[in-house]
């Protein structure tokens, strides 16, 4: 697998719009920045679809993907950005979805996604909802910054991390995880 792939544009005003009536959304749910260890420290996300069902407290080896309240309050924009996705990804199983603000001067440090959860949905789309021309992400030691709308698929299974060498404005990215139609279990 490539470290990017272009999927296509994806258009995310709406939902941006709808993020930012609500802006008590992006600090409800905060295990991913916080666990100790994480590589994502520097991040505030929304969390659309997360982890459900029996091995929920274990997101490594999670697969079982449900909706939380978040989607619920978006679910317009997000269906919207959903049907999207669909006609240039089409899936047979959708997995985690969430909103991924990299602060400014912000990185993601390197890191591998592990466990069973990444290993079964094999397809990540990173969407770029900002313009942000001084933030990048590197796969394998190749850095790609991303223009507002476009949809990259990246190989989370290899290493990557990402940086926001701007000052002032963060970076926000969708991040949508799904096993595609095409795509063997």
């Amino acid at each position: 697998m490539e470290p990017f792939a272009f999927r296509g544009r994806v258009y995310t005003h709406a939902l941006l719009e709808a993020i930012a009536r609500v802006p008590g959304m992006w600090g409800w749910l905060t295990d991913r920045q916080d666990y100790r260890g994480s590589a994502h420290r520097d991040t505030k996300c929304i969390v659309l679809r997360g982890p459900s069902g029996e091995q929920m407290d274990e997101p490594f080896d999670c697969i079982q993907a449900d909706d939380y309240w978040p989607a619920d309050v978006l679910r317009a924009p997000m269906l919207d950005v959903l049907g999207q996705l669909q006609s240039i990804a089409p899936w047979r199983e959708l997995g985690r979805m969430m909103v991924v603000s990299l602060e400014p001067n912000g990185k993601v440090e390197p890191h591998v996604d592990e466990g069973a959860y990444a290993n079964h949905y094999t397809t990540r789309l990173h969407v770029a909802m900002t313009d942000s021309p001084l933030a990048f992400l590197n796969v394998r030691d190749k850095p790609r910054s991303f223009r507002q709308h476009e949809c990259w698929q990246i190989d989370h299974l290899s290493s990557h991390y990402a940086r926001n060498c701007d000052s002032v404005s963060p970076r926000i990215h969708l991040i949508v995880d799904l096993l595609e139609e095409n795509q063997d279990v």
